[in-house]
């Protein structure tokens, strides 16, 4: 069947994970919202984010300063039809997102293409373009993530 490799230690990325305090089950980092530059609407938070370095492009445009992050405001974006792409690492099914204002802010990675499953790990995760939101001048109030308050007229949208 093959050699077989035994695993003794296991490393975490903090950017992977959501650090909360043990005794106040409040978030480590500050939660700060990542809004659409167009209409102020919330994409996701700073602690979604995985790499602040990446570059894609927009229709065809010329590749801009991108984020990779874990997840996006499912009320605050419109996710298009899947397509086939093919990018620096294989081909890769990627959908289109637009804010609801209608502005197109990036991209989700639906499925991975490449024949031994390379890209998994990209699977379900979102592609932000940085001149398409800006971080808000505000961060949240440590809300309790493990139990969320109901919605209110003013309350920030959950996270999908």
């Amino acid at each position: 069947m093959g050699q077989v490799f035994y695993i003794r230690q296991l490393f975490l990325g903090a950017r992977y994970l959501r650090l909360m305090e043990a005794h106040s089950q409040r978030p480590v980092h500050d939660v700060v919202p990542l809004v659409c530059a167009a209409c102020e609407r919330t994409l996701s938070y700073s602690d979604q984010l995985l790499c602040t370095k990446r570059r894609w492009r927009l229709s065809g445009g010329p590749p801009e300063a991108a984020c990779f992050v874990n997840s996006l405001v499912s009320a605050s974006v419109d996710v298009a039809r899947p397509y086939e792409e093919y990018l620096a690492q294989g081909p890769m099914e990627m959908a289109d997102v637009h804010c609801k204002c209608g502005t197109q802010v990036g991209y989700k990675f639906c499925a991975d293409r490449t024949p031994m499953g390379r890209n998994q790990n990209q699977v379900g995760r979102y592609g932000l373009i940085c001149s398409r939101f800006r971080v808000a001048p505000y961060q949240l109030s440590h809300p309790n993530l493990q139990q969320p308050q109901p919605p209110t007229a003013d309350a920030p949208p959950t996270i999908a």
